[in-house]
């Protein structure tokens, strides 16, 4: 699994989700364990968002974070901005 430490690079949190959705293709994990894999490897940045997150969702009542595409949702919500997606998608 490759480490995640956030960053304002959008390419870089888009090779690391992608690198983490091959790895968990190869697996057959229970979407709680990907959901611990992936956050294990939360370093830097990224971890001390990751903590923020799950306070925050504690403190509203929305429990824990259930599944990879749940992650995946919240990341790119704060690592990828809505204008690089729409570049990427005018470049194909």
């Amino acid at each position: 699994m490759p480490k995640f430490e956030g960053g304002s690079d959008p390419e870089t949190y888009i090779t690391w989700e992608l690198k983490v959705d091959k790895t968990f293709h190869v697996h057959d994990y229970s979407e709680r364990k990907k959901v611990a894999m992936a956050a294990l490897e939360f370093d830097g940045y990224a971890l001390i968002l990751w903590e923020q997150m799950l306070n925050e969702r504690e403190e509203v009542g929305q429990g824990d974070v259930r599944s990879w595409a749940e992650i995946k949702r919240e990341l790119r919500a704060r690592f990828v901005p809505k204008h690089y997606c729409r570049g990427l998608f005018d470049k194909l």
